[in-house]
């Protein structure tokens, strides 16, 4: 999924704000968050851990859109994320 940083520029500001949202099987499992910081928009992934509790990577740019790619096990219960990363 690529995400429109275009789009988002104008509407983002130094106050974080969750821009996708992902959802599985055991719920929410991935949410990317926006922000301007230093007039550049910067991205941050939170992945769902092991705790079930979504963890907050690091804050980064990107010189093209980034895209949020993912990874799901089907289970008997429906679809559980695997993996996510923002590239």
């Amino acid at each position: 999924f690529r995400l429109p940083s275009s789009a988002l520029r104008n509407a983002i500001a130094e106050v974080a704000s969750a821009v996708y949202t992902l959802t599985d099987t055991h719920g929410k499992a991935v949410q990317v968050y926006a922000r301007m910081f230093d007039g550049q928009l910067q991205y941050a992934l939170a992945a769902r851990n092991s705790d079930g509790l979504l963890r907050l990577g690091g804050w980064r740019s990107f010189d093209q859109e980034p895209t949020l790619s993912w990874t799901a096990q089907a289970t008997d219960a429906g679809w559980a994320l695997t993996g996510a990363s923002l590239d």
